[in-house]
């Protein structure tokens, strides 16, 4: 059952990515280009300008090929040159507010927010009701961190009695731009549904297990029987959890910022010695530019077993992302650090520091569609060497909007390589693990919706104790404040 789910959830997701790539633009030729990217890509300035004072060309152009679900932005190379021909019909034809309109948007496309606003004011000068003109220029200082003249232009726009569809944008966007003016900002999720592990205790997956020649009086050993109550065990039950992310800024909106997480979950199921509970908090610092985001986490958490403890964890995880823009597509290079003392609360063997580094690259193909890879390094020390190891893994994965729709998919392969021998392993330890994830989340309102996640893990270990596979699905709603 747990492999129907997942195929189900991979056969929806595949569904989508094929009805999206089916999608058509009839205004777009075969390469995908509009009629505007075509008399500029040729030079036709009459035709151009025809363009944009004849049809809403300027106010539809995205400088993008392909379709509208899955634009493919154009290169810099015809970005400059689109940008040389208008800048030619600029210089005749000085105050035609579409000219000037689709300067603006070619701007911002070539990360020029000076000319871009300079261009819209010049529009609105021309066309002084043109109200997208105003909306545009508005989003670029917002862009440019310049709030106050944002929102003087939005007012401006809501005070010329827009529609009631512009005018719902306006009064969003000054929402949203109070809430970035805030000093104090808080966030919380709530997620509740049904949970199903196949193998909720991690045991291994055949019956009797390979050992290192075990000699009991004349009779010598090489298999081992796994005891009944250590075997896989199949669970279902609920899950419920929460999270609360607040923020406050020392200064200005987007500098430094002090943060404080919190986060619980538990799961309540029919096997009620194997239900889980997880606390964690965290505080830490914050900052934000332009191009890059730093946070540093300082945490501590427990995670229960039953109705008693586990292990307790105290940590530092810093992580750094900075922003490139290589052929118009946004990159994003991700370096994190990990560093955990785990504390086992009757499982001394185990206790031990934990530090891991990672570096993942994230690329966006589109507005609504990004592929990832990263590879992280780990070293896990413990009181026993048989449970300490040093690791590696990679990974990789694709995420797509839709819509509401929003769809995950994610492979990871880990090696741990252990320092020790265990007394009855036939060989030192190494463990190569394959974990596949899977989610896809629905928003059914503004801020709430149902979400789908699969898992499914294979170990495969020199030991075959730690052989297993396991797969868990969860099905519930989710709710954002």
């Amino acid at each position: 059952m747990m492999m129907r789910s997942w195929l189900v959830l991979v056969g929806t997701m595949v569904l989508a990515f094929t009805m999206i790539a089916q999608a058509e633009d009839a205004f777009r030729n075969e390469e995908g280009e509009t009629a505007l990217q075509v008399a500029l890509r040729e030079g036709k300035r009459e035709a151009v300008m025809a363009l944009l004072t004849e049809t809403q060309a300027a106010y539809v152009e995205t400088f993008a090929r392909g379709t509208a679900q899955q634009p493919d932005p154009l290169s810099r190379q015809e970005l400059d040159r689109a940008w040389g021909v208008l800048l030619d019909l600029m210089r005749e034809h000085p105050r035609v507010p579409q000219l000037n309109f689709v300067i603006g948007m070619l701007a911002e496309k070539r990360n020029d927010l000076a000319r871009a606003e300079l261009a819209f004011e010049r529009a609105l000068q021309a066309s002084p009701g043109n109200h997208r003109a105003s909306l545009e220029l508005a989003r670029i200082c917002a862009l440019s961190g310049r709030h106050d003249v944002a929102r003087r232009h939005y007012e401006h726009v809501l005070a010329q009695d827009p529609p009631a569809a512009v005018a719902g944008n306006v009064r969003e966007q000054l929402s949203k731009l109070d809430r970035m003016d805030k000093r104090f900002h808080i966030s919380t999720r709530f997620d509740a549904g049904a949970i199903s592990d196949d193998n909720v205790n991690v045991g291994p997956r055949d019956d009797d297990i390979a050992v290192s020649p075990l000699t009991v009086g004349s009779t010598v050993f090489t298999e081992l029987s796994v005891a009944p109550e250590s075997q896989p065990i199949d669970a279902s039950g609920a899950y419920a959890a929460a999270t609360i992310e607040m923020l406050y800024d020392f200064g200005r909106s987007g500098g430094w910022g002090w943060t404080t997480d919190l986060n619980y979950y538990e799961n309540w199921l029919d096997k009620e010695e194997e239900d889980t509970r997880f606390a964690k908090v965290a505080f830490g610092v914050k900052r934000a530019t332009k191009r890059s985001l730093f946070k540093g986490n300082l945490y501590t958490g427990r995670i229960w077993l039953g109705s008693d403890p586990l292990v307790d964890t105290i940590g530092l995880q810093p992580a750094y992302l900075l922003t490139f823009k290589p052929g118009g597509r946004s990159l994003y290079w991700i370096s994190a650090l990990q560093i955990e003392q785990r504390d086992y609360d009757t499982r001394d063997v185990y206790d031990g520091l934990y530090i891991g580094i990672e570096q993942t690259a994230r690329l966006m193909l589109t507005d609504h569609a990004s592929v990832y890879a990263g590879l992280r390094l780990a070293d896990k020390d413990a009181d026993e060497p048989v449970f300490a190891y040093s690791g590696l893994s990679g990974v990789t994965g694709t995420t797509l909007t839709w819509k509401r729709l929003r769809l995950y998919a994610s492979a990871r392969y880990t090696r741990n390589d252990y320092d020790a021998r265990e007394t009855l392993a036939p060989e030192d330890r190494a463990d190569k693990i394959w974990s596949l994830n899977a989610k896809a989340r629905l928003r059914l309102f503004r801020n709430t919706g149902i979400e789908v996640k699969q898992q499914y893990t294979e170990s495969e270990s020199t030991f075959d104790l730690y052989d297993y596979e396991r797969s868990v699905t969860m099905v519930g709603l989710w709710g954002r404040f």
